[in-house]
């Protein structure tokens, strides 16, 4: 059966559990889940945003399902190893990965052929977040200032966990819209990883998030250089945007703005698409109530991790609106650019 089928069919189960009569069936499908083990999937190392997202959202969500909800760390392949695993086995509700939405949509458009998923095959629960992409370099180098990256002699190496991983794509991009030699170091274990790699001087530089940023620069030893997106971030005002720091003709800001497009899709929660439909309705209602839960939000300001829900239907949206209108040749462009030209 389609994804759109079990859409279809979770959205008319939402109708009938509002008619008379549909208790028990309401009854059932949330009783599947009281008392039940949930894992709560990351394919990124523990201490990134990815993992203090899930921790974040775990245990509200755990009180909301009445379930027990552990956050199982799958590192590796630069976030796609976790997704990999999810689709491996049939969906029963009890395993739900919080996805890089962005590498996802990313590695779809390129369809590179080493990803073995396609995201009809996934049913959104809503979205979590979503965040400005920030270069950032080792401070007290020349790259911890903007005019560094623009008068390096040399290729300038960003480390990133893979060539599409919501740090390595939008360093290609960067790349190309600058018109400066570049060379993708990959390989790490998220940002975190690369972070490190960047502190001992391995590679001149990464781009993250937000978020994550926050976190890193506050040990001194990094620099948040520029936000890859035409809005100030809120967690970085300090920080320019690299359209008021580069004058970009229209032809060179074109990937670079369509990459910030990109990140409102952001993280996502989702489940294999043959989940029963009852049972996604019941996801769907819980990660509602979570992510518009004020005490979550006030958290997550408070820890730099801001929620920006989206509801499962709006997610959809997001993503259909970024997919259509490429032409085949802007698919070949984006192919080009995040798979080969650096």
């Amino acid at each position: 059966m389609t994804r759109s089928w079990y859409r279809v069919a979770a959205a008319l189960i939402i109708g009938v559990l509002l008619q008379p009569g549909a208790d028990a069936w309401a009854q059932d499908a949330a009783a599947f889940y009281r008392g039940k083990v949930v894992r709560l999937i990351v394919g990124y190392a523990p201490g990134g945003g990815y993992d203090s997202y899930a921790r974040l959202v775990a245990p509200y969500l755990e009180s909301r399902l009445g379930a027990t909800v552990i956050v199982e760390n799958q590192p590796g392949g630069g976030g796609f190893n976790a997704l990999a695993n999810l689709m491996r086995e049939p969906g029963d509700g009890s395993r739900i990965l919080l996805l890089n939405g962005e590498a996802a949509l990313l590695s779809t458009l390129v369809n590179d052929g080493s990803r073995r998923f396609d995201l009809r095959n996934l049913a959104y629960l809503g979205r979590v977040s979503y965040e400005n992409r920030v270069l950032v370099a080792r401070a007290g180098t020349p790259y911890a200032r903007f005019d560094g990256f623009l008068k390096s002699g040399k290729p300038v190496f960003f480390g990133a966990g893979g060539r599409i991983d919501s740090m390595g794509d939008p360093a290609s991009l960067l790349c190309d819209a600058l018109a400066i030699a570049c060379k993708l170091v990959t390989g790490f274990q998220g940002a975190p990883d690369t972070a490190l790699a960047l502190e001992r001087g391995e590679v001149d530089a990464l781009v993250t998030s937000e978020s994550q940023t926050a976190h890193l620069i506050a040990r001194g030893t990094l620099a948040a250089v520029a936000i890859l997106s035409p809005n100030r971030a809120p967690l970085l005002p300090q920080v320019s945007p690299v359209f008021e720091l580069a004058k970009l003709s229209p032809e060179r800001a074109k990937w670079l703005l369509f990459r910030a497009r990109i990140s409102d899709f952001g993280r996502t929660l989702v489940v294999p698409n043959d989940t029963p439909a009852d049972r996604i309705a019941v996801l769907e209602q819980a990660a509602a109530a979570v992510l518009s839960d004020p005490r979550v939000q006030d958290e997550g300001a408070r820890t730099d991790r801001p929620i920006a829900y989206a509801s499962h239907a709006e997610t959809r949206r997001i993503l259909d609106s970024i997919v259509s209108g490429l032409s085949d040749a802007d698919r070949a462009t984006i192919r080009r650019l995040l798979l080969s030209a650096y």
